[in-house]
């Protein structure tokens, strides 16, 4: 099945047709007749687009949706799970026991240290790492490309789809 652009470029053709080449004529009515099929072909190759867009942007939205329950469910699974794991600590804690086997499963504790900044103002600057990060200025550089040449960047014009 030819696609939208070979239809077009078919109906190009035949208007070409319309034009005798040795005596210089143009069957005008035919030319208008073709014409009208282009532009016909035209509209309703950008009509199917437009639709399968559409279609297209449906489903990712959807998905999008989907994905936020998913995520949402998630969340409320992994509160719940830390909830069990927090009574199964407690209850292990108050076995007294160091590892306790449960059937299949083995419970046990390891301790880790970890340091726990109390003062929100705490600035020692002997604990302090400094990162300093580079970007350019597109903004400046956009202004300056207005009036000026430098190697190694252009201006570059986009054009963007509006399908409303």
């Amino acid at each position: 099945m030819p696609s939208i652009y070979d239809n077009i470029l078919e109906v190009e053709q035949l208007i070409d047709t319309a034009y005798d080449l040795e005596t210089g004529e143009i069957d005008e009515e035919k030319e208008r007749e073709l014409i009208q099929v282009r532009e016909q072909i035209i509209l309703s190759g950008l009509e199917k687009l437009c639709n399968l867009r559409a279609d297209k942007a449906a489903y990712a939205k959807a998905l999008k949706e989907e994905e936020e329950r998913i995520k949402s469910k998630r969340q409320a699974e992994e509160k719940k799970l830390a909830g069990i794991e927090d009574y199964i600590l407690l209850i292990h804690q108050k076995s007294g026991e160091k590892k306790s086997v449960a059937g299949s499963w083995t419970v046990s504790t390891r301790t880790s240290t970890q340091v726990n900044i109390t003062d929100p103002n705490f600035a020692d600057d002997r604990f302090v790492h400094r990162e300093t990060v580079e970007k350019i200025d597109k903004i400046a550089l956009k202004e300056a490309l207005k009036t000026e040449i430098i190697p190694g960047v252009e201006l570059k014009t986009n054009i963007n789809l509006v399908v409303k």
